[in-house]
């Protein structure tokens, strides 16, 4: 297999969510028009993906079923025929028990794309996460898990730091949109480095370790970490801007890179545009 077919087949949950930006949509499309393997991959895929939903959506099983289905085995002091009320109760049994199967069958599937990376450690206003798989962003709170794959929102008047669980600090300002691309839940992004993914608006990042995320990410260019805090800002379509806090960090587009010191800011005015200085640090 390629690695443009694994890129595609990575990006299967996020199409059938809706979560792709419009140019990915159109470009896994493509790649899906023309490549018969992944074609029918995706028609298995998203065969598997609604039978399990579908599967979950109709079990009605009672509040703590594995605990009451042990308690009354347990109560059963000797064998009976399966006939009668004893008979509906092991048929009762066995349901329930299938319930707990399948349940603990989708957590097992689902539960690997859920990986927590942090948590909220402080807010302003009123900022939302959307989890992959949910319709609609929820308002967060300070303590709340934030996970690989998460799209964080902060409106205007709000705000919020994530504390990364490997000590790095993500304060998402007011009017921003950014997604955490870590790798574990596979979200696809057109940058192949564990990222913050930019979409408008401005992060500060403060950089303890990189074994979560490595820099962020922009339509336009990126920002390798070596150890920093930085400031990233991206206005859609116009520019993306670095300001250097401390440290180094690797400024890039597509068509070149820098290394950008303490107190410089940078900017890249397009896809197609080297990064240029904009303020040379002390």
């Amino acid at each position: 297999m390629s690695r443009e077919c694994r890129r595609v087949r990575g990006c299967f949950l996020a199409l059938e969510e809706g979560t792709l930006w419009s140019e990915e949509v159109e470009d896994v499309r493509a790649h899906l028009d023309g490549c018969e393997g992944c074609r029918r991959a995706w028609e298995a895929w998203r065969s598997d993906d609604r039978a399990l939903r579908g599967a979950l959506a109709s079990v009605g099983a009672p509040h703590d079923i594995a605990g009451a289905v042990v308690m009354r085995i347990r109560s059963s002091a000797m064998p009976r025929r399966a006939g009668g009320r004893s008979g509906a109760l092991l048929r009762w049994g066995l349901a329930a028990a299938a319930a707990v199967l399948l349940v603990a069958g989708a957590v097992a599937v689902f539960g690997r794309r859920y990986v927590q990376v942090g948590r909220v450690a402080a807010l302003e206003g009123q900022p939302m996460a959307l989890q992959k798989g949910a319709g609609k962003a929820t308002p967060v709170q300070i303590g709340s898990p934030v996970y690989d794959g998460d799209v964080l929102l902060a409106g205007k008047g709000s705000r919020l730091t994530v504390e990364v669980d490997d000590g790095s600090l993500l304060d998402v300002r007011p009017q921003t949109e950014a997604q955490l691309h870590g790798g574990a839940s596979r979200a696809p992004c057109a940058r192949h480095f564990r990222h913050v993914c930019l979409h408008h608006g401005e992060v500060e990042f403060d950089v303890r370790s990189t074994s979560r995320f490595q820099g962020v990410g922009t339509p336009f260019g990126s920002v390798y970490v070596r150890g920093t805090r930085f400031r990233v800002s991206y206005e859609a379509g116009v520019r993306t801007m670095l300001e250097v806090i401390e440290g180094e960090v690797t400024f890039s587009s597509e068509r070149g890179e820098v290394t950008a010191g303490p107190g410089s800011v940078w900017a890249i005015d397009g896809p197609l545009s080297l990064p240029r200085l904009v303020r040379q640090g002390p």
